[in-house]
């Protein structure tokens, strides 16, 4: 069982987290909830992986925890790179990185950039990566069990926020991207004295032969009407 102080810290933090109105808000409190709840903790920053499974910072507290993140995606190395490819780890924890033997290529850049410690928490939902929560420290070689306990609870709490808040964004653009194919379906219609099926039929080519996808076709056609007025 958590100890009262996390409970405190957990409650907080699932408070800020239901506040958050979009996926960006939503990563932003993420970062500042664990500048603010690990002490060991300088720079923080949350990757996510995309549909294609390509990683991006998405959002970082400052350019140290960027240039780190970056490193690692570079090098396909580092903490930050085993947690994201290996389904079965979920921490993978650095300690006096100036001295430890693995990820020689990153380490060499990272400790040039004030890295003493890392924690690297993989954010996983079911069997599915959502991302990864990294955590850097250039003020401690320790990690501290204060750290060490607390991170992984953080990592559960931003794992469901960030699904959440997915969900809802994908929500919200099928419905916007519904409504601008109708508009474009309408003005289709309207312009070659067709009925739905066939104006919906002649976007769906348009998508096809120029391999675009049917939302941004209809946000042109919708566009360009707009602007004839």
């Amino acid at each position: 069982m958590p100890s009262y102080p996390h409970v405190e810290v957990l409650t907080a933090a699932a408070a800020k987290l239901s506040s958050a109105l979009s996926l960006d808000d939503t990563l932003r409190v993420v970062v500042q909830t664990a500048l603010d709840a690990l002490p060991a903790i300088d720079h923080a920053a949350v990757t996510l992986v995309a549909e294609d499974e390509k990683w991006s910072t998405s959002s970082a507290s400052d350019d140290v925890a960027l240039q780190l993140d970056s490193i690692q995606y570079e090098l396909r190395q580092g903490p930050c790179v085993d947690a994201l490819l290996d389904p079965r780890t979920a921490v993978v924890e650095l300690e006096n990185a100036r001295h430890d033997p693995r990820w020689h290529d990153y380490l060499v850049r990272a400790v040039r950039l004030g890295l003493r410690s890392q924690l690297a928490l993989t954010l996983r939902l079911g069997d599915r990566t959502v991302g990864g929560l990294n955590l850097y420290s250039t003020s401690s070689d320790r990690i501290g069990d204060h750290t060490r306990e607390l991170a992984p609870l953080l990592a559960t709490h931003a794992t469901l926020a960030i699904s959440h808040a997915r969900q809802v964004e994908n929500l919200y653009r099928a419905i916007e991207s519904r409504s601008t194919i109708g508009q474009a379906v309408g003005l289709t219609m309207k312009e070659y004295g067709i009925n739905s099926e066939a104006a919906f039929q002649f976007l769906m080519r348009l998508s096809s032969s120029t391999e675009r996808k049917l939302r941004d076709v209809a946000a042109d056609i919708v566009a360009v009407a707009d602007e004839i007025g």
